[in-house]
């Protein structure tokens, strides 16, 4: 989809459960088990390579690409929120 460099490819999987955080509801942390199929780190740039934006709203020093494959496409936005 985006003509990232190869030097940039990561291609790592992500356990569901780096998603679920203590403070999540019962319901949520059930809502990703169940609809969570798999997490991929597909490319991350990092470094001085792009610049950074750290400010009183942001901190942001990394892009990365994420595959998530969900088991039902309603819960997209949802995902989209969390990520």
């Amino acid at each position: 989809m985006f003509d990232i460099p190869s030097r940039y490819a990561a291609d790592n999987m992500i356990e569901p459960k780096t998603f679920i955080m203590r403070h999540m509801k019962k319901q949520e942390k059930d809502r990703i088990r169940d609809n969570l199929l798999a997490a991929r780190l597909v490319w991350q740039i990092a470094g001085e390579e792009i610049p950074s934006l750290i400010d009183e709203i942001y901190n942001c020093s990394v892009i990365m690409g994420l595959d998530i494959k969900l088991k039902t496409i309603k819960d997209s936005a949802f995902f989209a929120e969390l990520v």
